[in-house]
């Protein structure tokens, strides 16, 4: 009887041991995950961004590149530097890492220190596919060149229509080749039709015209109820009444609001830079998205 009472005691002793191993070994992964998971989040709280290396002029990382495109721009670029000295580099991105396109392009033209120092003649041409973005970095010295509104005209009217054809090649060599003939003062910009009465031989005079009936119209009926009620119409009175006033100040028929929304450019960088030697950018050039 003692000596199984004993084996009883054993074992549940045993048992009770075990699960307590259990217990201690799911705290101690636990305590691992956590740790872990504070690892990762230490350094997202960094902000470690990691940029490719540059190991050349076409810089893809990406891979959407060919060889014989990457060995095609490498030439182009190669001989335009040997004829102007500027310089000016391609690059691919698998990813912004999180990073506004206009962040990302700007810190890593000051990191390659893209250009020549004291005359900032570098242009960093940025594609990041996974994001669908595209970016023309002009350095200082170019800006005047290669103006925001050119960068923006490059990528509107020449790249982002091969990118949304499913050509990024294209697009890239196309942008190459739009950057190049800015820098030479030979760039065309694309002209956009614009809206005029005059635009539709047939019919486009008639909307004025009839804006104009309709106006006139809706004078006369203004007037003739003014003097069928005595001229009651636009007086408020004593009595509170009603004009074509609003209550609100920042709104009145055929008025002005004194209220209005500006729409200024915004500038990417400030005045901040991350030279390592050689050319500086400060944010000029243009995005676009596709």
């Amino acid at each position: 009887m003692e000596a199984a009472a004993g084996f009883v005691l054993f074992f549940g002793v045993d048992r009770q041991t075990v699960a307590c191993g259990r217990i201690v070994t799911r705290d101690w992964l636990k305590g691992i995950a956590l740790v872990l998971l504070g690892v990762v989040l230490a350094s997202a709280a960094r902000g470690e961004t990691v940029f490719p290396a540059r190991t050349g002029r076409v810089v893809d990382e990406a891979g959407i590149l060919s060889q014989s495109a990457r060995d095609s721009l490498t030439h182009q670029l190669a001989e335009h530097e040997r004829t102007t000295s500027n310089q000016v580099v391609v690059v691919t991105v698998r990813s912004l890492q999180g990073l506004q396109i206009e962040t990302f392009s700007l810190a890593l033209a000051n990191r390659w220190a893209v250009g020549q120092a004291g005359r900032n003649n570098g242009v960093v041409l940025l594609v990041a596919p996974t994001e669908r973005q595209v970016r023309i970095e002009v350095g200082v010295g170019l800006e005047r060149r290669l103006t925001n509104a050119i960068a923006a005209d490059i990528i509107g009217q020449r790249m982002l229509p091969a990118f949304r054809a499913g050509r990024p090649e294209a697009g890239i060599q196309d942008g190459v080749s739009g950057i190049l003939a800015a820098l030479g003062d030979s760039y065309q910009m694309v002209e956009r039709p614009r809206w005029s009465p005059q635009t539709d031989e047939a019919g486009g005079r008639l909307i004025p015209i009839a804006l104009i009936a309709v106006l006139i119209g809706i004078g006369l009926v203004v007037i003739l109820l003014n003097v069928l009620t005595g001229g009651r119409l636009f007086n408020s009175g004593s009595g509170g009444g009603h004009g074509w006033r609003s209550d609100d100040d920042d709104w009145q028929f055929g008025g002005r609001s004194s209220s209005r929304s500006s729409f200024g450019s915004h500038s990417f960088g400030g005045g901040s830079s991350f030279s390592s030697g050689g050319g500086s950018f400060h944010g000029g050039g243009a995005s676009g998205h596709w």
